[in-house]
């Protein structure tokens, strides 16, 4: 297999992706046919890594949410978003990820059914999202420094989509609740 960097002599020995001579590099992640261990202690090429991994998946994914939102500093941008799949807790997440988030894009509701849905895995005999969890992540929603109205504005939409702290929340109270939010916040 051939791969596409090809060595070049280059004054003062700098390594590039296109001189890839150095001798201090051994197992080169450049390239798709070098061989790196996996977990299990087997020898798997690079590109058979990133396939088992679904990186292009991954990759893909994220520059379509930069294209979706057209944010203006996409690099930030990315950082929040990948920041935002890491998390583990569904609060924390679900607040970044609506952060980020077009409500008027097609693809907003398949992403409240994904975070809805989170509230729900991780332990099937508690309902975790009751009203007080669903107030905290609409008020925290509120109080992000994007929000265009007026303190008395925020006050009464939050007072028209709150619910009782042991209210358990469906997902069309979800839904038009955070809708309503990030609507309202223009």
């Amino acid at each position: 297999m051939t791969t596409r960097f090809q060595p070049k002599s280059i004054p003062g020995g700098r390594l590039t992706p296109s001189n890839l001579t150095s001798t201090t590099l051994t197992n080169s992640t450049l390239s798709p046919s070098s061989p790196s261990t996996s977990v299990s202690g087997s020898l798997e090429s690079d590109q058979a890594y990133l396939d088992r991994i679904k990186a292009r998946d991954i990759i893909s994914e994220a520059f379509l949410q930069v294209t979706r939102i057209k944010s203006d500093d996409p690099i930030d941008f990315l950082y929040e978003y990948f920041e935002s799949q890491c998390q583990t807790k569904p609060y924390e997440k679900a607040l970044t990820r609506l952060r980020l988030a077009d409500p008027k894009h097609p693809s907003f509701e398949s992403l409240l059914v994904e975070l809805y849905s989170n509230f729900n895995i991780l332990n099937d005999d508690i309902l975790l999202l009751k009203g007080d969890l669903y107030n905290k992540l609409l008020e925290n929603l509120c109080n992000n420094q994007i929000w265009s109205g007026c303190k008395d504005h925020r006050t009464a939409l939050l007072s028209l989509v709150s619910l009782r702290p042991n209210d358990a929340v469906s997902f069309n109270v979800f839904k038009y609740g955070i809708q309503a939010i990030l609507l309202a916040k223009g």
